[in-house]
């Protein structure tokens, strides 16, 4: 990998950013949390300005309708991947969240490890184009 890439994660309680943090511990990666959809733009916007590939991870435990808005905001933007994560409920949304944008769409139980290593794909994917 060329350059660092950052992670932003918005999500309602620590789980998925301490799990990169860990997962991600020896690479480039900047691991961010958020709490808020406000937060989550502005520090997806400020590293995009330092010309740092971005990767979106958004739990849809924050609310299905700011989660859309968000997919398709990424997208828009040109996010280097977009991972959702929710429960199965929210998993029968893929197609529609695919059609805004998301790059992969998991239930709540991915390990860790896994989601690491797609974001290492999307970030060589990234750093390839």
């Amino acid at each position: 990998m060329d350059q660092p890439v950052a992670i932003v994660v918005l999500e309602t309680a620590p789980r998925w950013a301490p799990e990169l943090q860990r997962q991600l511990d020896d690479s480039p990666f900047m691991v961010r949390a958020c709490r808020t959809v406000a937060s989550f733009r502005e520090r997806l916007q400020a590293a995009q300005a330092a010309g740092t590939p971005c990767i979106g991870l958004i739990d849809l435990a924050i609310g299905l309708s700011s989660g859309l808005t968000l997919v398709a905001w990424l997208n828009e933007r040109g996010a280097a991947g977009t991972v959702i994560i929710g429960d199965a409920e929210a998993v029968t949304l893929e197609p529609a969240l695919r059609e805004l944008g998301a790059t992969a769409v998991h239930a709540n139980s991915i390990s860790g490890f896994r989601l690491a290593n797609e974001c290492r794909q999307f970030a060589r994917v990234s750093n390839d184009s």
